[in-house]
């Protein structure tokens, strides 16, 4: 599977529960969490700041969901990434 154009085919990454001084956080305040980290799975030839590979945190309301031979992948946009680390 190969991402055309400025298509990025990402796996998203699974959050754990998040944790402060030890304490777990509501699950309501999870809803208020605008970002999630996902895996570069694959990217289109006219992407220039992201590899295979590579983490990110892209907008969760970007994009849309796929299936590939029994695997889950989402597709955004390049500028749908807002922190590469």
């Amino acid at each position: 599977m190969k991402a055309i154009n400025k298509f990025i085919v990402i796996t998203p990454i699974s959050s754990e529960a998040l944790k402060k001084s030890g304490m777990l956080l509501p699950e309501s305040l999870e809803k208020d969490i605008r970002y999630l980290k996902a895996k570069v799975t694959s990217i289109g030839d006219e992407v220039t700041k992201v590899t295979d590979g590579d983490i990110i945190y892209y907008d969760k309301f970007a994009g849309h969901f796929m299936d590939y031979e029994g695997t889950s992948y989402k597709v955004i946009k390049e500028e749908n990434i807002v922190i590469l680390l």
